[in-house]
């Protein structure tokens, strides 16, 4: 089932990518001897052998590192491994066979794919493999790379963190977030440096406030825009034979409208819709952003409410036809043409969400107004997330256009058929600080992916910029929608095997793959100890962590 191999020439097209905001490829048109994995299914694998194919195929055509690791050979590999496979027998699970032969065959197979993928460089890449265990049983087990070493590397956990720093942030100027994820502040013994941590890059979903450029506005043009005269010559309405009923119906059905209409135009609501139109440029919750938005809300008409009410009169009762019809028509004019739901449901994420309210006023904009002048942001024990916290927190942070690193793609399904290393920029935006500031970032071996990727930027602004701590997690590798590239892959491949694969290859500013590495900080501090993780949990008011101690001194001498 092996693919047969052909030589191809990398060919140098035209592909200019941000590591953010990627464009599109194609994977290559599947060829007689090689076969997409997606398209595997349980047919296609009916022994170890065939397990072992399929995956060594996968990993051919998908994966991205194989020219960095030019000692991992991996057609070596399949010469090496491929004679073992063959000799397990068991993967069927016929009776012939007994459970600790079965058993014996899924720790093998264990033992050999553990060695073929050890040496894997990705940090973010893993597949789990589904293996027979037993007549009746299946065994699901995970590899990654990497998964060999015994090295023990004691991190703070964010929870300890947490209550470590809390009491000695000021607490007037505090960002302590929706769960314990978030916390942020000036610290009390050095008032003059801000601390800021975050569990995960999850704050463009979590954090920040968005509002659309326009609201409430009442389009006639739209066909869903429901007219007085759509009222009053609606088939529903005319199929009711009592003139006094008819006419009861359409008045109060127009009434109701008029509410809803009225309410849109007031000066109540138009006020807030220009308060929310200035918090788009200021990003500042003021009080009277605040008052405006609860005002507005208050005095909003519910649309369950005022349709309940409405439901319960006996005109309605009797004629639930129309009454169905004019529900269904009225949310279609509220939510569709003028979009009154979603302007509340906007408001409520302000006004029902203290945290994020704090969040701007105790962060965002004294960031932006300059108030912040030495910050420490400590990404220890972050493992990434969402890449667009790129464009919405680690932006904030960037004062001029500069190469971060480099990334790349396959071009094709052979292993060494990549695109040329391409730029990855940072670029200045309205929401950035107006001039550089003394930061340090705090790295471990858990800060990952986006935590990597947002030091690499930061790292990229020049010399006010150090990196404390340890070696980060090395996990760079870009991950993304595989069907718009020919690297990577993420989902089952066949019932057996499911990949999570990134789709693009990393390098940093100085052309230096730093997959499975880390980034090394400037100031490299020793490792945590067992014992230091148990004083922290224990002793917090009287714990030094080390790495935030040597962060404070660097940002005293500048």
């Amino acid at each position: 089932m092996k693919a047969k191999k052909y030589n191809w020439t990398l060919r140098h097209s035209f592909l200019l990518f941000l590591v953010i905001f990627i464009s599109s490829s194609c994977v290559e048109d599947v060829t007689e001897s090689t076969k997409e994995p997606t398209r595997y299914t349980a047919n296609d694998i009916k022994s170890y052998s065939d397990l072992f194919d399929v995956f060594w195929n996968t990993m051919n055509q998908k994966y991205n590192y194989f020219y960095e690791q030019s000692s991992f050979n991996w057609e070596t590999v399949y010469n090496e491994y491929a004679p073992k496979f063959k000799k397990l027998k068991t993967f069927n699970r016929d009776k012939q066979y007994s459970k600790a032969e079965i058993s014996e065959d899924c720790n093998k197979a264990i033992e050999y794919f553990t060695e073929i993928i050890d040496p894997i460089i990705d940090r973010h890449f893993y597949v789990k493999i589904s293996l027979p265990v037993s007549h009746s049983f299946i065994r699901n087990v995970y590899f990654h790379g990497g998964m060999k070493s015994k090295e023990k590397i004691y991190t703070y956990p964010f929870e300890l963190k947490y209550e470590y720093m809390r009491s000695k942030i000021q607490s007037e100027t505090g960002v302590f977030g929706q769960a314990n994820d978030m916390l942020g502040g000036f610290l009390s013994d050095n008032p003059d440096i801000y601390y800021f941590s975050f569990k995960s890059f999850t704050i463009s979903n979590h954090y920040i406030l968005s509002f659309g450029s326009e609201y409430l506005v009442i389009d006639d043009k739209s066909p869903y825009y429901l007219t007085e005269k759509e009222i009053r010559d609606t088939v529903e309405a005319n199929k009711i034979k009592d003139p006094a009923v008819k006419s009861a119906l359409i008045e109060k059905s127009i009434e109701y409208m008029n509410k809803f209409n009225s309410f849109m135009r007031s000066e109540i609501a138009q006020d807030a819709i220009k308060k929310i139109a200035d918090f788009n440029q200021s990003e500042n919750p003021d009080n009277s952003f605040i008052e405006a938005l609860s005002k507005a809300k208050e005095n909003a008409p519910d649309i369950n409410i005022e349709l309940s009410q409405l439901s319960g009169l006996k005109e309605f009762r009797l004629n639930p036809n129309y009454t169905t019809w004019f529900k269904q028509r009225s949310t279609e004019h509220l939510q569709l043409a003028c979009e009154y739901t979603v302007f509340l449901s906007n408001i409520d994420n302000v006004i029902n969400n203290q945290y994020k309210i704090d969040f701007y006023r105790n962060f965002l904009v004294p960031l932006k107004v300059g108030k912040i002048k030495k910050i420490i942001l400590d990404l220890r024990g972050n493992g990434g997330g969402m890449v667009l916290d790129a464009r919405t927190f680690t932006d904030r942070f960037i004062t001029k256009d500069a190469i971060f690193g480099y990334q790349r793609f396959k071009e094709d399904n052979n292993p060494f058929s990549y695109t040329p290393w391409t730029p990855c920029m940072t670029k200045t935006t309205g929401i950035g600080i107006k001039k550089e500031i003394p930061i340090v970032i705090l790295l471990d071996n858990n800060s990952a992916s986006m935590s990597e990727i947002s030091t690499l930027m930061l790292k990229s602004q020049g010399k006010h910029v150090t990196v404390v701590g340890g070696y980060s997690a090395g996990a760079t590798a870009g991950l993304g929608d595989s069907d718009q590239f020919n690297g990577g892959i993420r989902g089952k491949v066949s019932d057996y095997l499911e990949f999570y694969m990134p789709l693009l290859a990393m390098q940093d500013a100085t052309h230096t793959v730093i997959e499975g590495i880390g980034i090394k900080p400037d100031l490299l501090v020793d490792p945590l100890t067992e014992d230091e993780v148990r004083e922290m949990a224990l002793s917090p008011f009287t714990h030094i962590d080390r790495t935030l101690k040597q962060a404070i001194e660097v940002l005293s001498n500048n």
